[in-house]
């Protein structure tokens, strides 16, 4: 519509020149504010100004945009799913999306839907609008997202978790799917400050790093409204964890997918309020399941998100199990009182050491005797250092059993 009117202005301008013919003798003759003269200069800048709004405007940018209209299956690993429909601004979470709708971008706008487990249907209006300069930008045949996502994060090979943002990249397959390219640039980071529900973490020096993911969203086929896939077989292992952790066991907390690691499977776990997970560990404790907290729960997206490591048992039974941070807290904040308050608590080998601060100078050893009897957590709890007044701090070394 543009270039329409664009060509319209500059025939209206060769028009009127040739309807003018030769000016005459006394205006040719004119200084260079003439009128006539004044006129065509002002027809000239109007025709380039025009030319250079139309190649400002989106429509021409988005001719540089490749065409993503279409319908796409979800699939790759959770965590880098989440990261690319945050960055769509897709209210799905990973584990019910099935699809995607792409449609565009066209006028400087993507319209992105995302559909819900199947067999549900496809939404009949856009669930969402992203806008050219705003919300993406064109360039090398992708289409690249601006808004890093922040707070998201990533776990590399080792299990290790990474907190920082993410950038996503779209482009067409050749054989009309998706390809969908994700960076993401994080660090791990050290926890200084813990309670309940609020957590303060600062990033671990020398710690930074960058992962790069590719997914591939296959095209949605004309069959597959009708046709329900079958999820891919689990393997034995993780069959045989789903049925040690059966909905007993599980209670309010929500099991992920499990990754198979040396001496068991890494879980990552949701649970709602921390009582919950106080509750879950205990009930693990209670059927024999050793564990190992390898992620602290930490209150996000409204739920505690905690990874623990499950035991197989191929590599040592007897070992105590590592309660998590949250758990051991719990324990000393029902039992130090009026004796003490709990300072802090510190990770070490395979247990942790408290540190607590007596309300009365020379009470250390009731608090241990305290611990000792009706700590329902500890098998070990060991004074390691007292400090002198006015801080009447006691250092305890506690492993679970």
């Amino acid at each position: 519509m543009a270039f329409r009117r664009l060509r319209a202005t500059l025939a209206a301008v060769a028009r009127n020149r040739s309807s003018e013919g030769p000016a005459p003798i006394h205006t040719r003759l004119s200084p260079p504010g003439s009128c006539r003269m004044h006129a065509s200069l002002r027809t000239r800048h109007a025709a380039w100004a025009l030319l250079a709004a139309v190649a400002a405007t989106p429509g021409a940018a988005a001719a540089r945009c490749p065409d993503l209209s279409g319908r796409f299956h979800v699939v790759g690993d959770e965590h880098v799913v989440e990261l690319v429909l945050a960055a769509l601004q897709s209210r799905e979470t990973a584990n019910r999306r099935a699809g995607i709708a792409l449609d565009g971008p066209a006028g400087g706008a993507l319209k992105v839907s995302v559909r819900g487990d199947e067999p549900a249907p496809w939404p009949s209006v856009p669930g969402n609008r992203l806008g050219e300069g705003s919300d993406f930008r064109c360039e090398a045949g992708s289409l690249r997202l601006l808004r890093p996502q922040p707070g998201k994060g990533w776990r590399d090979d080792a299990g290790e978790w990474y907190r920082g943002s993410a950038t996503i990249s779209l482009a067409r397959h050749p054989d009309g799917g998706l390809q969908v390219r994700v960076r993401f640039d994080g660090h791990q980071t050290i926890t200084v400050y813990r309670y309940d529900s609020a957590t303060a973490s600062v990033p671990k020096p020398l710690s930074g790093r960058r992962f790069e993911e590719s997914l591939y969203w296959p095209a949605w086929g004309p069959d597959d409204d009708q046709i329900r896939r079958p999820p891919p077989p689990e393997s034995g292992p993780v069959r045989d964890l789903r049925q040690r952790l059966d909905s007993a066991i599980l209670g309010s907390v929500r099991m992920g997918t499990p990754q198979a690691v040396d001496g068991g499977m890494l879980v990552r776990f949701t649970a709602p309020r921390s009582a919950d997970v106080v509750a879950f560990e205990d009930r693990l404790r209670a059927a024999a399941i050793r564990y190992e907290s390898r992620e602290a729960p930490v209150w996000t997206n409204n739920a505690f998100q905690m990874v623990f490591l499950i035991d197989d048992g191929a590599q040592g039974g007897g070992r105590p199990s590592v309660p998590s941070p949250l758990r051991v807290e719990h324990e000393l904040r029902r039992l130090a009182q009026p004796l003490a308050q709990l300072v802090g608590v510190e990770a070490e080998g395979d247990g942790y050491v408290a540190t607590l601060r007596l309300e009365r100078s020379g009470t250390a050893d009731a608090l241990v005797s305290r611990l000792r009897q009706h700590a329902r957590l500890f098998a070990e709890v060991a004074p390691l250092a007292e400090t002198a007044s006015p801080t009447n701090e006691v250092r305890l070394r506690l492993r679970a059993f």
